[in-house]
């Protein structure tokens, strides 16, 4: 089971891991990958002793990040869920009076659960009978009026951020 929160990074940054483990010897540390080990350097990883680093990241590259320290004193070991979202540009759409409309977080790819906050106008959007944060991260905006134009801002994990610009159209 992961520990701790997601770590949500954007396609083509780097993600930098360490494995926290201290002993005398020093442990012994082994790295994996959705349950494939990790054997060492190559073009885009790096291992140097605790420290895993993961250059130019893409979304093949989200999942499940796995360390384990091995020393005489037995074996400790940790896991962390790694998201990896493509970069995406402010998404413009235009939605009908007096319908629903469902606002999706990046591309729409997020796993359950992944903690996603959502602003609009800078500010941050309450969770209402008329708003509501779905599974998947999107949020849903019952019978849109004209006040509910503008631009809106979902969070992911405090990470990341994706902006959809909203018109509203009708009479």
């Amino acid at each position: 089971m992961p520990e701790g929160p997601v770590i949500a990074l954007q396609s083509g940054s780097t993600l930098d891991l360490q494995c926290n483990a201290s002993g005398h010897p020093q442990p012994e540390v082994a790295w994996s990958f959705n349950r494939t080990s990790i054997m060492g350097d190559n073009e885009r990883i790096l291992v140097r002793g605790s420290f895993l680093s993961v250059l130019n990241v893409s979304t093949t590259d989200s999942g499940i990040y796995h360390c384990s320290a091995t020393s005489e004193a037995g074996t400790v070991s940790s896991s962390r869920r790694v998201l990896v979202l493509d970069e995406a540009l402010p998404t413009n759409v235009t939605v009908i009076l007096r319908e629903d409309a469902v606002l999706t977080c990046g591309n729409d790819s997020l796993p359950l659960g992944t903690p996603v906050v959502w602003f609009k106008d800078s500010r941050l959007e309450a969770v209402s009978d008329r708003f509501a944060v779905t599974e998947m991260g999107s949020l849903l905006v019952r019978e849109v009026g004209f006040p509910d134009a503008g631009r809106y801002r979902c969070d992911v994990g405090g990470q990341i951020e994706f902006v959809t610009n909203v018109d509203i159209v009708g009479t």
